[in-house]
């Protein structure tokens, strides 16, 4: 697996991505096809939009015997993973959520809020000797950098979109399995902060007016959990019968996939933009995703989840307060 070594060809030169992708395809052979893939530990939006139909093309166009490939994620990931891995390893099976949240915040202090993983850090080989042991270093990692290097010139604009279209698989996403019981219809929703949706007044206000006027058509199934390991704050409207909060102190090693399987069965997904908000389009369900300052949305990224979302024919509309206004209104 490539390394952040200067030496190395930057992917803005002719023909510098092939090099990398076979360096990696060098790694795998080497041992045999016996591959880690992972740890994924940064944002929910870059695993599904990004990395993972990365992976299924990677995989598909050069043949990678999945049986060899073990997948390490956190939070329940496993069913996104589905035809990719002979075997998958939970981070929060081996590390609490509270020390996960610790190690990640002190190291976006150290990197100065860089959260993405661009590099073999110290706190990824600490994941992977907790959940794998030693046995992970005879192996080849294809670790999350590799999509950095690869794409980054594509998310600052520098390359045209289609150097990571043209290396992109889609497939139909399975519901995962569901622990208890739903409403008939609902609408699954999540609204927590970031920069694109800060914590203000104003927010705060549009949150209870949005989640009051869902509930007065359907029931409302909210997707908060209760497990923070970042530095995300759920918003929690005001409570009332209509509003179901099934997910409640679930613990971390399955509030992904328990998420993912309420998102999945939701006739409507409402939230902040990012995270779930690109989750629910690969179940087909339509999305309204929600953020008041635009200036902190990559628009690389966002046309990304649009073109998502047409490939699995469901609407996604991302919206700020004068939008949804107009909404209501038609």
């Amino acid at each position: 697996m490539p390394t952040d070594h200067p030496e190395f060809v930057h992917p803005s030169q002719p023909g510098a991505a092939d090099a990398l992708i076979r360096e990696t395809l060098a790694a795998i052979d080497t041992t045999g096809g016996r591959t880690v893939v992972g740890p994924w530990l940064g944002e929910v939006g870059f695993e599904v939009l990004y990395w993972i139909p990365f992976l299924h093309w990677l995989f598909e166009r050069h043949g990678i015997d999945r049986e060899n490939v073990t997948v390490v994620s956190r939070g329940g990931a496993e069913p996104w993973y589905r035809g990719l891995a002979g075997r998958y390893v939970d981070v929060f099976d081996h590390i609490t959520a509270e020390d996960f949240r610790r190690q990640t915040l002190e190291l976006w202090a150290q990197t100065g809020g860089l959260q993405k993983q661009v590099a073999v850090r110290s706190w990824d080989e600490q994941v992977l000797d907790a959940t794998l042991g030693e046995d992970w270093r005879d192996q080849a990692l294809l670790h999350p950098q590799l999509l950095y290097r690869l794409f980054r010139n594509v998310w600052q604009g520098a390359l045209p979109l289609r150097d990571f279209l043209d290396r992109a698989v889609h497939h139909p996403w399975v519901k995962p399995d569901l622990a208890g019981e739903l409403p008939g219809e609902f609408t699954a929703v999540r609204f927590y902060f970031r920069d694109s949706f800060p914590d203000t007044p104003e927010n705060r206000e549009l949150v209870h007016d949005v989640v009051d006027r869902l509930a007065a058509r359907r029931p409302v199934v909210l997707l908060n959990t209760g497990v923070v390991v970042d530095e995300h704050a759920d918003v929690e409207p005001p409570a009332s019968e209509r509003i179901l909060r099934p997910l409640a102190g679930i613990e971390a090693a399955r509030n992904l996939a328990a998420q993912s399987a309420v998102v999945a069965r939701g006739s409507l997904f409402v939230g902040t933009y990012g995270g779930l908000a690109h989750l629910a389009p690969f179940y087909g369900v339509p999305t309204v995703g929600f953020a008041s300052d635009s200036r902190e949305i990559n628009p690389v990224h966002l046309t990304v989840a649009r073109r998502t979302a047409v490939v699995y024919d469901t609407p996604l509309a991302v919206v700020n307060a004068d939008a949804y206004a107009l909404l209501e209104a038609v």
